[in-house]
């Protein structure tokens, strides 16, 4: 019944030809000659044409055999339809060749490796990178062709990574096969099978040379910038307490009103010129700072930030709320975090609202999985919802009656991020402003003990 439904014809039809005007006329030379060894006795396995009834010719898979029916020889053929394998086949080496072209033809090197890091496949592109041929690589551990003396531990480490199926991203400085030093980012991830068996890993190399190097320039000038802006700012501060001490014997001595009221308006004026400076210097020291971690006893340093304020303008009228959830200490680097607190403070104490009958700042902190929660909020004037995504910003001030530096939040953010920290703030005019800021548990000690909070919660 298959064969009759392959050539389009009935028993009837089928039963009496012979095997030859079942074969196209092309190949029916090549049929006679295959069928003439299989009269010898030998086996035959290929691939033809079958002739329909409707003239159409048909791939086939031809397995034929002589054989003994009921005492008499015979051929035996075993003939499928492989029109729909060969179209599969040829789609797929049609992907395959796409594919093959797309990974030769791309700026990033590739390279493929099992799971003993052995090199198997590297496109063109990795041996241009690195100035070898396939052959330097092929059969060959990564970091064979990729170590040098100053990332050989970094690259074993990765290699380790990769046995355990944990994908990476990182930097590299190496030195091509010239001499020539340059820097590339690897980027590598596991591949398996479709049981998720791991076969090893795949990754992709980008030459970032020219990037690596500008940022290197720009690092190198911003470590002048800071160093300039640091030296300037302690070289005027010297001249600027000499004004400044002069003013106040002035002020004590001088009696005429209108020169008086002359001193106060160039001592408001040096006294924030001695602000902008400070936190200038700060800037800078935050830049350059090696961070010193430090158990910090957290109500002693917030008391002693609220102590230190209490001489601005008007903070008598302020009250200060302190809840630190039973949190007693904290490790960190104290100058950094007593500097956080000082500038959010400070702004909650600047920019309060004096029409209110109960002006307060609150500081809070409680433990979560992340490191330690802390907010700092007043029922202050509050930021216009145009303002806020700028206030973060370097020399940004959101109200004129401010006499501040416009460092402040730029000092708090900067700060945040030595600390590996994040922060954000909620604001609504009129209502009041909130900073959230969440520092990492640097000390395994507090990371139990918040394990232990959280499971007793």
């Amino acid at each position: 019944a298959a064969a009759c439904e392959l050539y389009r014809m009935t028993l009837d039809e089928l039963a009496g030809r012979k095997h030859i005007e079942l074969v196209p006329e092309a190949y029916r030379d090549w049929a006679q000659q295959q069928y003439q060894d299989l009269a010898q006795g030998n086996t035959a396995y290929v691939e033809s044409f079958a002739l329909s009834a409707n003239g159409a010719e048909i791939p086939v898979e031809i397995r034929a055999g002589r054989i003994n029916l009921e005492g008499q020889p015979a051929m035996l053929f075993h003939i499928s339809n492989i029109q729909e394998r060969l179209k599969s086949e040829a789609a797929l080496r049609q992907s395959e060749q796409k594919y093959r072209t797309l990974v030769e033809k791309m700026n990033e090197g590739l390279v493929l490796t099992n799971t003993e890091d052995i090199t198997l496949f590297v496109n063109d592109s990795m041996c241009n990178i690195l100035g070898l041929t396939k052959e330097d690589m092929l059969g060959k551990k990564t970091s064979e062709y990729l170590a040098n003396e100053e990332n050989r531990e970094h690259l074993i480490q990765k290699e380790v990574l990769r046995k355990k199926g944990i994908s990476n991203q990182y930097e590299l400085k190496i030195k091509r096969q010239n001499g020539d030093t340059i820097w590339v980012l690897v980027t590598d991830a596991p591949y398996t099978d479709s049981d998720g068996n791991m076969l090893g890993t795949i990754a992709i190399i980008t030459d970032i040379t020219d990037r690596k190097l500008t940022e290197l320039k720009l690092q190198e000038s911003n470590n002048e910038l800071d160093a300039f802006v640091y030296k300037a700012s302690h070289d005027l501060k010297g001249p600027l307490a000499s004004i400044i001490g002069l003013t106040n014997i002035a002020k004590e001595e001088i009696q005429d009103p209108r020169a008086l009221e002359y001193f106060e308006m160039i001592q408001k004026s040096t006294r924030r010129l001695d602000t902008i400076l400070l936190d200038l210097i700060d800037v800078t020291r935050i830049n350059k700072a090696t961070l010193e971690s430090k158990p910090v006893h957290l109500q002693s340093l917030i008391e002693e930030v609220i102590n230190s304020l209490k001489h601005q303008p008007k903070s008598e009228h302020i009250a200060f709320h302190i809840n630190l959830n039973g949190i007693q200490s904290f490790t960190s680097d104290p100058k950094l975090l007593r500097s956080i607190f000082q500038n959010l403070i400070a702004n909650s104490i600047n920019y309060h609202d004096e029409h209110k009958a109960e002006p307060y700042v609150g500081i809070s902190a409680r433990r979560s999985e992340e490191g330690i929660v802390f907010q700092v909020a007043d029922n202050g004037l509050g930021i216009p919802k145009k303002l806020r995504p700028k206030v973060f910003e370097m020399f940004f001030r959101g109200n004129t009656r401010s006499n501040g530096s416009g460092l402040g939040l730029y000092i708090v953010k900067n700060s945040i991020e030595k600390l590996k920290g994040s922060c954000k703030l909620d604001s609504e005019e009129g209502v009041g402003t909130t900073v959230t800021f969440t520092l990492p548990y640097l000390h395994k000690q507090e990371e139990a003990s918040e394990a232990v909070e959280v499971a007793e919660n």
